[in-house]
């Protein structure tokens, strides 16, 4: 069982982006993206008198190719645990518009990457795009998976 709060997943304690681009009839899907993940990771570590909490926050960007899986938290090396809040998901993307290569950007915010969490997929259709954000689980640890279709 998960428990949700916000966007704090208690369960899982790592995570990663998978990027799935789709062709549409007038267009390829572009080849990578860049995905940048704002959250905190809270690492618990049980220690004698008494435990330690401490939370780092995090900004990471990274490029991730078309059918690829990136790793933004990974398990904790020492004998502590962790848990991660995530803010937003930034995906950046270049496309064709009337001939020019030009940068486009969408970000799912904390509702909707809570609501990807429930077990919703996102499903939006912007300027030139469509692009869908869902979230897998996997004991403990999550995907969430970017697909991304150009028109």
């Amino acid at each position: 069982m998960t428990v949700v709060s916000v966007t704090c997943l208690f369960a899982q304690s790592t995570f990663s982006v998978k990027y799935l681009g789709e062709a549409s009839l007038g267009s390829f899907a572009p080849h990578s993206i860049k995905v940048e993940a704002d959250y905190n990771r809270e690492t618990f570590i049980l220690s004698s008198p008494s435990p330690i909490s401490q939370i780092t926050h995090i900004v990471e960007s990274k490029y991730i190719t078309n059918g690829a899986t990136v790793d933004y938290l990974l398990p904790p090396t020492s004998s502590a645990s962790q848990s991660f809040e995530l803010f937003h998901l930034k995906v950046t993307w270049t496309a064709y518009q009337n001939g020019y290569l030009i940068s486009r950007v969408h970000t799912f915010n904390d509702l909707q990457i809570s609501s990807a969490n429930s077990g919703n997929e996102i499903d939006l259709t912007i300027v030139g795009a469509r692009i869908r954000l869902k979230a897998i689980s996997s004991g403990s640890h999550i995907t969430y998976q970017v697909t991304l279709q150009t028109y």
